[in-house]
Parts: structure tokens; C-alpha cells; sequence
């Protein structure tokens, strides 16, 4: 027999696994969050997600009989299933969902912390750079970050580049453009690296001096398909600004107030000590990106 029962949890709960799944720091391994589903015939079943003491949260579900664990699913990724377990010739599903907010004010919170502060990109395994040059013949190259995904041609009138990096081949042997660290493949070059969620991508540059084409192009391939709004910060002790663009979700979290970011910004302008070799400034749980 199938027996199939709902857990319903309220909307700050479901927040907070989203939030704790994503993060390293928010759960320990002796911390266990458990929701409990009962079916019609006295069965139950335990949807948990289980702390660690150096990664990210893991999920499972154990079903029981008269309190006794009779078995349990593979550790998994997500909490709200569907979670299906058998026994004794019966079938039983839980499915954990999210109880609607009942105001404004709760589903603004929700937005705000269900954002993605993290993001993962593979990078070189002995720099940590993310520029590759691939060969797809001796004649012909062009630059892919540690995805395979195009950056730009060292040769932009070969038509087969082209064709071959719009059908996502991108053939080795690759090579990082920081270190000249060498190999077959990119898999065999670069580890994946997860870091704070690029939240603004700026460019420096003289009050009288706007973007071009290519500054724009420039930034957009390092922000990916993410929504943006242009800005703009102005230093307050010299004559320059910083113009780019910050994403969405980013904006969202500000609740578009830049006027904290403005100084953040204008700090580093004025202050050369505070420039940092990579160009990256963390703010908020984001990752700015300022090029000087």
C-alpha cells in the first residue's frame, strides 16, 4: 500500500535549512534539525538535517516502527524531498513544504535570506587563477575560464574558434594564463573554490571619463547572466569614480540604500593602502570587484 503524508513548517524554518545547507558555520555535527511525518497506519517517519564539523549539512530520512528505526534513505542535498522509504510491502512518502507568509513584512525576510551569497567557480590548482588558454589547433586559441566557458579570442576572426566555443568545446591542451600551469584538460588544472557571490563588478576612472564598449563587455563576462543596475560611486577626496554595475540580488539585500557602499567605496579610492592585489573586496557576505 502507498501511504503518502505532508510536513508543513513555517516559513522562518524552511529560511533557515536553505540558509544552514548552504553554510559551514551555522551547524555543528552534534546539531540535528527533525520534522516527523506520521502515516495512517501508526508508521513515522523523520525527515533530519544532520551538522558537520567542516562542511555543509547533509539531509536524510529514517522510518520507524513502534519507535524503532526499521530503515533509513542515502544522505542527501535537499530537505523537502519527496522522501520515499518501503517497508513490509508498503510504500511511504513524506513531503516537507513551506507554510505561505502570512505578511509583507515575513515575505520581504524571506527574499532577503534566501539569496545566494555564495557562488563556486574553478580556478587553477596552483594559483588559484581563472584565465586558461585553450588550443583548439596550433593556429588557432582563445582564453575560457575554469568551466570551459569563453572569455575572449587571442584570435577573433577564425570562424571554427567560434563555432567550436558556441557548441561549449573547448579542447585542451589548457594552460593558466597566471602560473603556466599545464594539462589536458581543465578538470586535471583547476579545483572547484566556493567564495562570496560577486555582488558588484566597478571600474576606476577620471571624473571626465565614462565606460566604453569594451569596459562594459568586460565587466558583463565576469558578472555571467546576472541582472545588474549601473551605478556609480565618487571618491571624496580625489577626481575619480567607480562605474560599473551591481547585480540584483545584491541591490535586494541593500535594500537599494548604497549609501554605506558609496563610502565603503570611496574609502578605497582615497586610500591606496587599502587596494588589494586581486581587486576583490568583500562587503555585506558579497564580493566586490573594483579594477583600477
Amino acid at each position: 500500500m502507498d501511504y503518502q503524508e505532508t510536513v508543513t513548517i513555517s516559513a522562518s524554518e524552511f529560511t533557515f535549512i536553505n540558509k544552514a545547507m548552504q553554510s559551514k558555520d551555522m551547524m555543528g555535527e552534534d546539531d540535528t534539525l527533525v520534522h516527523t511525518a506520521r502515516f495512517a497506519d501508526g508508521m513515522e517517519m523523520d525527515v533530519k538535517l544532520c551538522g558537520t564539523q567542516d562542511d555543509t549539512p547533509w539531509t536524510e530520512s529514517v522510518l520507524f516502527k513502534d519507535g524503532s528505526e526499521v530503515c533509513c534513505s542515502e544522505p542527501g542535498e535537499t530537505y523537502d524531498g519527496p522522501w520515499t522509504l518501503e517497508y513490509g510491502g508498503n510504500t511511504y512518502t513524506a513531503t516537507v513544504v513551506m507554510k505561505k507568509p502570512e505578511n509583507r513584512k515575513e515575505k520581504k525576510e524571506i527574499r532577503k535570506m534566501t539569496k545566494r551569497t555564495t557562488t563556486t567557480t574553478r580556478v587553477c590548482r596552483q594559483c588559484d587563477g581563472t584565465e586558461f588558454a585553450s588550443g583548439y589547433r596550433a593556429s588557432v586559441e582563445w582564453v575560457v575560464d575554469g568551466s570551459g566557458k569563453l572569455i575572449r579570442f587571442l584570435e577573433p576572426d577564425v570562424e571554427d574558434a567560434r563555432e567550436a566555443c558556441r557548441s561549449g568545446i573547448a579542447t585542451g591542451p589548457f594552460v593558466c594564463l597566471s602560473c603556466f600551469h599545464e594539462g589536458k584538460t581543465l578538470e586535471e588544472i583547476t579545483v572547484a573554490k566556493e567564495h562570496p557571490a560577486v555582488g558588484a563588478c566597478l571600474m576606476e576612472k577620471p571624473v571626465e571619463h565614462g565606460l566604453d564598449g569594451a569596459d562594459i563587455s568586460g565587466m558583463m563576462r565576469k558578472l555571467g547572466e546576472m541582472e545588474v543596475y549601473p551605478v556609480e560611486f565618487f571618491a571624496a577626496e580625489h577626481e575619480c569614480s567607480a562605474m560599473g554595475f551591481v547585480t540584483a540580488e545584491f541591490a535586494e539585500v541593500l535594500e537599494y540604500d548604497y549609501q554605506e557602499l558609496a563610502k565603503y567605496v570611496a574609502g578605497i579610492l582615497d586610500d591606496m593602502d587599502q587596494e588589494t592585489e586581486d581587486g576583490l573586496y568583500p562587503f555585506h557576505g558579497f564580493m566586490i570587484m573594483l579594477s583600477r
